[in-house]
């Protein structure tokens, strides 16, 4: 065997493997069972000059069964990466909330499989296609071999080695045709009794639907087109028309006996021997004009025994809860229906928020509510949902016990973004638990000092002048993080302000010199300024702050910290706050320099 003809050949072999890779990857790209993140494999990415693979500019991931989640790296190429998905022709249309990109696959319809099992014979076909022209272009050169002056093979060998290379050729046209063929092995998940571990055995029966297609319009106008009611984060809002635009007829039966008995009455054995009605009076009247039967009686019906849907009584909710339903125009439900606010959990964001939209449209005419904030879920350290059944969920009584409860709810808030889940962990707690602390000795400290009748330094005038401008500067970021729903947000901006900005600087700057007392305009003015925080952390820490309240000067229960009034953003000079800014940072280069002096003094 001559080693030209023998290297021909394993070209041959290294050609037809790249080729079977390459039906593999085509075959990823229209798979369309369950998402995964290797349909995007192809992708390529422009990016300053060059195309890149899609993971070399954003992490992808498919955390639900019909979704995925692209997070670029750099958010100004999410433009960019669109055009790429779309000119893929993944079958799937981008869609972004400005930091990641969701694609969702289309639901798997009849259609659609056949669609894609045509794709797939084609790409399979595309492919032996490729193997076959790489042995004609490899036999080729194979021939030309025989030919050579210099170096030739004999007939023998060339036929040895055509041989060789069509063995290769129908092993890898069987390999593709092997690929097409495959099916995918999935975990079928059988269910069983929690107490008893029973195998959870399927049973027909027959259900009742609530037709959807109809009703969900409103819900649909209110959200995604007019923003009559706005999702906080807007992110859900991508969640949110997922569902609605793919909305199915509700199944209200639960196959259980207890809960509001469905309004159905059979008046005979047949299936559908039934009307439906809202008494058993009504129910009789058209059951003999369905039946023409006018002998029948209230006993010859029969209510259907099966109990309404949870979700069937909840999504009346915000008229229920003032009797809106019975008395559709009482007192209450006129002044309170709609309400501005909902804050729940995007876990229910379908089966609970979403059908009370419907229920409010069909039954009132008008939203139930303005805005929705979507919580994120607290979970373990493993990414579990907290439930009783998993016994996963923290003592709360023992946390307060040892952290307090404005620690445990300051911690909590500090770490829990809008709409994203929350690991949880004691040292959240412990955190807020350290703030509170810093408070009370901030309170301790103002509490101990002597005031006198003496002149007020001009350093802490400056001071208090500093901070009533930090205060509404800060104030102001506040309130937009309010208007934005970013509890998290505002929290930290008030927390900065509290720990860096009183405590650290505006309590250093006005002290008195050991053993003095202060003037009483500069203490008056820190009262101040310790109230107006006390106001901004009350709603995250209400027991510590309306204690300090109480304790920094005598109060009726009328002036409780609860019922006061809260902090109006008031001018401020922008102009002290960058001189101010200015004279920190030459402060703190000032400490660092000195450190740095005694460290090297020292060792």
């Amino acid at each position: 065997m001559s080693i030209a003809s023998d290297k021909l050949v394993k070209e041959c072999e290294e050609k037809m493997l790249k080729t079977i890779e390459s039906v593999k990857e085509r075959f990823t790209s229209i798979r369309a069972g369950r998402a995964n993140v290797a349909m995007l494999d192809a992708v390529k990415v422009e990016n300053y000059g060059s195309e890149v693979p899609l993971n070399q500019v954003g992490s992808v991931s498919a955390p639900e069964a019909r979704l995925l989640v692209i997070d670029p790296w750099d958010k100004t190429l999410i433009p960019k990466i669109e055009k790429a998905l779309l000119a893929a022709n993944l079958g799937m249309t981008p869609n972004n909330d400005g930091r990641v990109i969701r694609l969702v696959l289309p639901e798997l319809t009849a259609d659609r499989r056949k669609e894609y099992v045509k794709l797939a014979k084609n790409e399979a076909e595309n492919g032996k296609i490729a193997v076959r022209n790489i042995r004609k272009d490899i036999n080729n050169h194979l021939k030309k071999l025989e030919k050579d002056k210099e170096n030739p093979i004999s007939e023998d060998e060339l036929k040895k080695e055509e041989a060789n290379v069509q063995t290769l050729t129908d092993k890898y046209v069987k390999e593709i045709d092997d690929l097409l063929a495959k099916k995918e092995t999935y975990t079928n998940k059988v269910g069983t009794s929690e107490r008893t571990k029973a195998v959870i055995e399927p049973r027909l029966s027959d259900q009742w639907f609530l037709k959807m297609d109809t009703l969900i319009q409103p819900a649909i106008k209110a959200v995604l087109e007019d923003e009559s009611i706005k999702l906080y984060p807007k992110k859900f809002e991508n969640t949110y028309r997922h569902w609605v635009e793919n909305v199915r007829d509700w199944n209200i039966s639960r196959q259980l006996w207890w809960g509001q008995q469905i309004p159905a009455y059979y008046y005979g054995e047949g299936k559908n021997q039934f009307v439906v009605a809202e008494t058993k009076a009504e129910a009789l009247v058209l059951a003999k004009e369905k039946s023409g039967n006018a002998q029948l009686t209230e006993a010859d019906l029969r209510q259907d025994e099966d109990a309404l849907d949870t979700w069937f009584s909840s999504w009346l909710w915000p008229m229920s809860v003032f009797n809106g339903i019975l008395e559709p125009n009482n007192p209450e439900i006129e002044y309170y229906y709609p309400t501005n606010d909902l804050v729940t959990g995007p876990d229910i964001l379908f089966f609970w928020v979403t059908r009370m939209i419907v229920a409010g449209f069909e039954y009132k005419g008008a939203r139930p509510f303005s805005n929705v904030y979507l919580t994120g879920l607290v979970r373990d350290k493993q990414r579990r949902k907290m439930s009783k059944s998993l016994g996963n969920s923290p003592d709360a009584l023992k946390l307060i016990a040892d952290y307090g409860a404005d620690g445990v709810r300051v911690g909590l808030l500090l770490s829990s973004a809008a709409g994203n889940d929350l690991l949880f962990d004691e040292a959240l707690c412990q955190q807020g638990k350290g703030f509170g602390n810093k408070l009370w000795n901030a309170f301790q400290l103002v509490k101990g000092w002597q005031v006198d009748t003496v002149d007020q330094p001009a350093a802490s005038k400056l001071a208090l002048q500093w901070f009533d401008a930090k205060f509404n500067a800060v104030l102001t970021e506040v309130e937009d993080h309010f208007e934005k729903y970013r509890i998290s947000d505002a929290l930290m901006a008030i927390y900065k302000l509290a720990w860096d900005d009183f405590c650290a600087w505006l309590l250093e700057m006005v002290k008195p010199e050991y053993g003095k007392p202060m003037d009483k305009a500069t203490y008056e003015g820190v009262v101040a300024a310790f109230e107006n925080l006390l106001k901004l952390l009350h709603p995250f820490m209400p027991f510590l702050t309306e204690e300090i309240w109480q304790s920094l000067a005598p109060r009726t229960p009328e002036q409780a910290l609860i019922v006061a009034t809260y902090p109006t953003v008031q001018p401020y000079d922008e102009k002290l706050l960058a001189e101010f800014d200015f004279a920190a940072e030459v402060i703190a280069g000032i400490r660092t320099v000195r450190r740095r002096i005694y460290h090297s003094k020292h060792h």
